[in-house]
């Protein structure tokens, strides 16, 4: 078989990754500077495939040992199309659009260990060549602003199964922001004013033009012509007393009122609120709490009903959250098509490096359960002291196999299909 590509295409070092991860050494790379953009795949029978996402597939299939990449279920293999199809328009000369795409699968991977469902996949692989220029020419400051990718494509980078092709990005991970956490930028706080304001009562002044002029009067030594001028002088003073006088006492009985009005309307708003806090409130009735998952066999539980298979953890590394200390995030083989995940919340009595490639009993019919955003499907069983200062994985036999089932001596019952974390065992 044979690929003919342009070796300045982007796709090239996906298309490269694929082949070393599948192990497929026959097949041949036709870089030609006037090759297509888009990878074109000719078969040993002369049959073309083209298109970036049709070629990985075939690709990928032609591989026995590596085929459970393309996904572990139909609805997992459609995800894992979507994200090749992404990846095959990925244009790092248009960063405007890139880092609109970028921010969206930012978003995607915050509480998320690989881009579909929880195990590794072909779509992780091709998607972290094709990131690799970009995050390798970011600065610290870019990596901050899409940090999921970041820890994301620092993960992937460390998985055993991902081929050491490319070269390695040192990524800081204390550096790395928390991504869930609230803004901290503070509220904006609003002032209230109060202001008081005077009302004026008839006949004084308001103009200070004319106050002036009164004051200016009085200064003057002018008298009146005669003594009726002064008696018409005097009775309008007085009648203009009155008035005034007459005029504020209209204006505090109206006064009056209004206080007598809002007195009355807030004694009806008192007694409404009495009558509603009268009226009776029936009583609420309890939720009634979900029915636990009765077990499919009679009899008392006991040890026999845990599924405990003989495991080795093939990727160990810190949980991906860096506000998270405490946990692990495994990669177990069971013996199955696809590794489980696994999170263990022992960072602080087994070193990682113990926790590589050990051997390990493993409780496979918990519950799955997602830990700080990550779906583990198992329980790494580890014994400790009553103080729990001193912690130990559990070791099964040296001459048990990889998916074998463990027993405790005089129970051998079949275990049950699915206990809970909570189970009485």
């Amino acid at each position: 078989m044979q690929i003919s590509i342009n070796p300045k295409s982007s796709l090239l070092p996906p298309i490269i990754l694929v082949l070393a991860t599948c192990e497929l050494n026959s097949v041949t790379i036709n870089q030609q500077a006037d090759g297509p953009s888009d990878p074109l795949l000719t078969l040993n029978d002369g049959t073309t495939v083209t298109g970036f996402k049709n070629v990985v597939i075939e690709l990928v299939k032609r591989s026995d040992k590596h085929r459970s990449l393309l996904g572990a279920n139909d609805a997992d293999k459609k995800e894992v199309e979507k994200w090749l199809e992404f990846v095959s328009s990925i244009q790092p000369s248009d960063p405007k659009t890139w880092a609109h795409q970028l921010h969206k699968h930012n978003r995607t991977l915050l509480l998320q260990v690989f881009v579909v469902s929880n195990y590794l996949s072909i779509a992780d692989i091709v998607f972290y060549a094709a990131l690799h220029p970009i995050v390798s020419a970011w600065s610290e400051k870019e990596r901050n602003i899409d940090g999921c990718i970041t820890r994301w494509f620092d993960f992937v980078q460390h998985q055993t199964l991902v081929p050491k092709l490319l070269p390695h990005v040192e990524i800081k991970q204390d550096a790395l922001p928390d991504e869930r956490k609230p803004s901290t930028k503070p509220e904006p706080t609003t002032t209230t004013t109060t202001t008081t304001s005077t009302t004026e009562t008839k006949g004084e002044s308001s103009k200070p033009a004319e106050s002036k002029k009164q004051e200016g009067g009085k200064n003057e030594k002018k008298q009146p012509s005669d003594k009726k001028e002064q008696g018409e002088n005097k009775g309008e003073k007085k009648q203009g007393e009155k008035g005034e006088k007459g005029e504020k006492k209209q204006g505090n009985e109206k006064k009056e009122q209004g206080d007598n009005k809002g007195e009355k309307k807030q004694a009806e708003k008192g007694d409404k609120k009495e009558q509603g806090d009268k009226k009776e409130k029936k009583p609420q009735e309890p939720k009634k709490a979900p029915e636990a998952k009765k077990p499919t066999r009679e009899g008392p539980p006991d040890v026999s009903w845990l599924e405990i298979r003989v495991g080795k953890i093939l990727e160990c590394s810190r949980h991906p959250d860096p506000a998270v200390k405490s946990l692990y995030v495994e990669q177990i083989d069971v013996g199955e098509a696809q590794p489980r995940t696994v999170v263990s919340g022992l960072v602080d009595f087994v070193p990682i490096d113990v926790m590589k490639g050990h051997r390990v009993a493993l409780l496979c019919n918990l519950k799955p359960a997602k830990l700080r955003g990550v779906l583990s499907m198992a329980m790494v069983l580890a014994a400790s002291t009553e103080d729990h200062k001193q912690v130990e994985l559990v070791t099964p036999p040296e001459d048990a196999q990889i998916g074998e089932r463990l027993y405790v001596e005089g129970f051998a019952g079949d275990f049950e299909k699915e206990i809970e974390k909570e189970a009485p065992i």
